[in-house]
Parts: structure tokens; C-alpha cells; sequence
């Protein structure tokens, strides 16, 4: 039987962290200890954070250090963040954004009420005040959550959706290590060797075609999935959304295919980009990407070549604007590269193609399996389907 409990009825600690002072240098340099900020929240489990704290800024300040399966809530945010929540799978700190939900392992099982938090996302952000419209502890205290009063099955719900999340996660692992791998080849067969063997050079726009296709009235189609560009972290898709043709966004107009790379132009950065392997035949990006079509280099090569950190940051710095920075999609014609031989490109487009089509067939299965866990979610949640 289910019950309705406040989130402070089956804590023990809810408190958000703080900022140590940006210019005390003690307090940053050297530091080990995991310091978790809001941009990080909405994977489910946390295991490292991209900042840390000196044991000196936890002796001489407030922060406290949150112990392992800790749900950390994002109060603040623009876009999407408000309201994510993740676990804690170390013990870390945060700044004063993230509200930290340690819960009492006897009336809650921490699980469970991670995956309830994710059904009442929206419900979350409804709660947001002041003209940021930021969440506050006390509204998150006292948010109520409907759980079975035994842990043991609050426990057999969550394992069911544990499950399916720990296959995403295990792809999500072989996915970086395929991509370190190419990477890697990339760098030391291409491009240690173009500096040896003094490959000629070129412009990427003699290689390549840019935005050549887009919808017409002889379109095959009543239904386009659609890529936008918060569909693109990372270098992976997070997912499409369907649209009937007639209702599809004005800005749904480019068509992709196999081997193209897509690019942002707005806002371009480390997460901007994704290579498009084995597509279905109505994927449309919005018009904030420059589609990059290879022909006369081989598609791993031009993907590789345009996310190298050089590329990232002439784009980067290309830029203009102050609100939506953009970058012009004529700037990628401009890129100057050394030119493999054709039979080196051949060799390294041999080897590093079946890995980016494993790369797009694990993101497959994981949309798949998100999809299928979406579904279920609810439905657990509210005793519609229940387990054995």
C-alpha cells in the first residue's frame, strides 16, 4: 500500500552546499575533494565532479561533505537544469544550487525515491520562485512523495529500473573507450604523420558539401524525427522527437545521411557535434546546425578532423554575438588540413568505421531502453504494474 510522505519525514539531512571564496587560492589549488555543481546533474549517478576543495576550505568554512546515495536536486538553472536530480556514488560537497537529500535508509530506499523525483520533474519546476524562478530547500522539504511503506518492495520497483539504467550505463562506457580508441588512431596515424610525411594542404570546402539538402515539396514523408540542439550533448544524441510533416517546427529543414558530422553554429563548444551513422531515412536537424557532407575524404576523418581541440576553439572563437553566440557555417569551408593520401585515409576508415557504427548502435539501444524505461516509470510508480 502505497502512503504519502514529506521528503523531510524520510531524511535524515536536507541542506545545500556553498561556494568556497574564488579568491582564496588555498582553497581550490591541490584540491581532492569532489565539489559538485549544478551543470553536472541529470545523469543518474555522479561518481567524479570537475571542480574539487582543499581540506582546508572544509576545515575553515560551513561545507559539509555528503556521504555515498545521497540524492543532490538542482535548484537553480536555466533550460533544463532546474529540477534534475542524480545520486551520489562518492562522498562529495556542492555549492549553495544543489539541494542534498540524505534519506533515512529504515523508511526510504534512496533509489526509489530518485526515480520518483524523476516522474515529478515538471511538478518540481512548478514550485520555482523570485525572478530566476529557482527552486528553495524548504518547498523541498516538504514536497510529498507517495512510496510503499515497506523498503523492501520500494527496493523490487527501483531494481526493475536499476536494471535497464545500468545496461545505458555500460554502453555509455564501451562508447568512450570506442571513442578514445579512434581517437587515438586518429591522432597518431594522421596526424603525427602528415607532420612527418609533409602532406600537402587544403581547404575543407573543396572536401566537403554544407547544408546541400533540405525539405522540398516532394518530401516522401508525413513524419520527420527531429534532431534540435539540446537534442546533442556530449557528442551524442540524446533523442529525436516525431513530428508530423504539416506540424514540424519552421526550423526542421535539413535532411542528414550516413556519414554526415552535424554541427551546432550556436553556442558551438565541446558538446556541439555528433556523427550520423546509419540514420532512418526522415531525420531532420534543425537550421542551428551546418550539416558537413565528406566527398572527398572519408567521413571518420572528417569527424575527427573538425572535433580536435584546434578546430573546437577557431569555431569557438568565430563566434558572434552576445546572447546567442553563433558561428557562420561558411567558416567551416575555411578550415585549413593536411591532406592524408588516399590509401592512408582507406586504412584508417577501414579500422575506425565499424567502430563509430557500434558507437551509433549502443546510442540505439540506450534510446531504446530510455524510452522503455520512461514507459514503465509511472506506472510502477503509481501500482498500475507491479512486481513480483
Amino acid at each position: 500500500m502505497n502512503e504519502s510522505k514529506q521528503l523531510k519525514d524520510i531524511s535524515i539531512v536536507i541542506g545545500s552546499g556553498i561556494t568556497p571564496k574564488r579568491d582564496n587560492k588555498s582553497y581550490w589549488e591541490g584540491g581532492t575533494i569532489p565539489w559538485l555543481k549544478t551543470e553536472q546533474l541529470g545523469e543518474k549517478n555522479i561518481y567524479d565532479t570537475n571542480e574539487k576543495i582543499t581540506q582546508h576550505a572544509l576545515h575553515e568554512t560551513s561545507i559539509k561533505i555528503f556521504p555515498v546515495n545521497t540524492l543532490s536536486m538542482a535548484m537553480y538553472g536555466e533550460g533544463r537544469t532546474r529540477g534534475n536530480v542524480s545520486i551520489l556514488k562518492k562522498e562529495m560537497t556542492t555549492n549553495q544550487a544543489c539541494c542534498n537529500i540524505v534519506l533515512d535508509k529504515e523508511k526510504a530506499d534512496y533509489e526509489y525515491v530518485y526515480y520518483y523525483l524523476k516522474t515529478q520533474y515538471n511538478q518540481l519546476r512548478s514550485l520555482s520562485s523570485g525572478i530566476r524562478k529557482n527552486l528553495n530547500s524548504n518547498d523541498i522539504k516538504e514536497f510529498e512523495i507517495r512510496l510503499p511503506s515497506k523498503v523492501s518492495t520500494q527496493q523490487k520497483i527501483a531494481s526493475v529500473l536499476s536494471a535497464v539504467d545500468a545496461k545505458i550505463e555500460l554502453n555509455q562506457r564501451i562508447n568512450a573507450e570506442l571513442e578514445s580508441m579512434a581517437k587515438t588512431l586518429y591522432d597518431y596515424w594522421l596526424v603525427q604523420k602528415s607532420r612527418t610525411a609533409k602532406w600537402k594542404t587544403g581547404k575543407l570546402g573543396e572536401f566537403i558539401q554544407i547544408n546541400e539538402r533540405s525539405i522540398t515539396k516532394n518530401y516522401p514523408y508525413d513524419e520527420i524525427e527531429y534532431i534540435d540542439i539540446a537534442s546533442v550533448s556530449v557528442g551524442h544524441l540524446e533523442g529525436t522527437t516525431k513530428y508530423a510533416l504539416k506540424d514540424s517546427p519552421s526550423r526542421a529543414r535539413r535532411l542528414v545521411q550516413h556519414g554526415d558530422t552535424i554541427w551546432s553554429t550556436v553556442r558551438p563548444n565541446r558538446k556541439s557535434y555528433l556523427f550520423i551513422c546509419k540514420p532512418k531515412e526522415n531525420l531532420v536537424v534543425s537550421t542551428g546546425f551546418a550539416v558537413l557532407t565528406p566527398k572527398k575524404i572519408s567521413p571518420s576523418f572528417l569527424f575527427f578532423l573538425t572535433t580536435t581541440e584546434q578546430i573546437v576553439n577557431y569555431l569557438v572563437s568565430n563566434a558572434e554575438g552576445s546572447a546567442y553566440p553563433a558561428v557562420s557555417a561558411d567558416r567551416f569551408a575555411e578550415i585549413e588540413f593536411s591532406i592524408p593520401p588516399e590509401n592512408e585515409l582507406t586504412k584508417f576508415e577501414k579500422i575506425v568505421s565499424p567502430m563509430l557504427a557500434k558507437i551509433a548502435q549502443n546510442e540505439i539501444e540506450s534510446q531504446t531502453l530510455s524510452e522503455l524505461r520512461d514507459w514503465l516509470l509511472p506506472m510502477l510508480m503509481n501500482g498500475q504494474v507491479k512486481v513480483n
